[in-house]
């Protein structure tokens, strides 16, 4: 039996159950080109995979990968005055990775001293900045498109490092 017969729709990702049973169900998922499968959880306790053409899986440790000098902000707070909280990853494991209330900060270069970093972004004029931005009642969060709004002042790396 070819599977791609049992999908008759051509949807970016589809399911159709192939049996249901008292020992459990099969069920066939068909991904079209290009598209992608999202993250979901799935009570299947096992996976039969068949393959037409090339497949790429993405290491999601590699995307949330923690960096030495990435800048980790926090997301949400009890009070405004503690969302955006900035860090910044000093240590040398390679098997840090950041959740889902964390916003990471990445330099494309090497343009702002690691010292810059710790302090710099904890200036009461960026901090006033983020908690404009803030939103909530009950608890307090800024999203990474507001955090993207926050002016920086970065000066000179001379100046900096003095």
């Amino acid at each position: 039996m070819n599977i791609k017969v049992l999908h008759t729709q051509e949807k970016p990702v589809s399911a159709t159950s192939l049996f249901k049973s008292e020992l459990g169900n099969a069920t066939a998922i068909q991904i079209l080109k290009s598209e992608k499968l999202k993250e979901h959880i799935t009570k299947t306790p096992a996976l039969l995979i068949c393959v037409e053409g090339e497949v790429i899986f993405e290491n999601e440790k590699e995307l949330y990968k923690v960096n030495i000098g990435d800048l980790l902000f926090n997301r949400t707070s009890e009070t405004p005055s503690e969302i955006g909280l900035t860090s910044v990853y000093a240590g040398n494991d390679k098997n840090v990775v950041f959740g889902g209330f964390v916003i990471r900060g990445i330099f494309k270069d090497d343009s702002v001293a690691f010292d810059f970093k710790k302090v710099g972004f904890r200036s009461n004029i960026v901090r006033k900045q983020i908690i404009k931005y803030g939103q909530g009642a009950v608890r307090a969060n800024i999203g990474q498109k507001d955090l993207e709004k926050v002016k920086i002042p970065v000066p000179p790396l001379p100046e900096q490092l003095s």
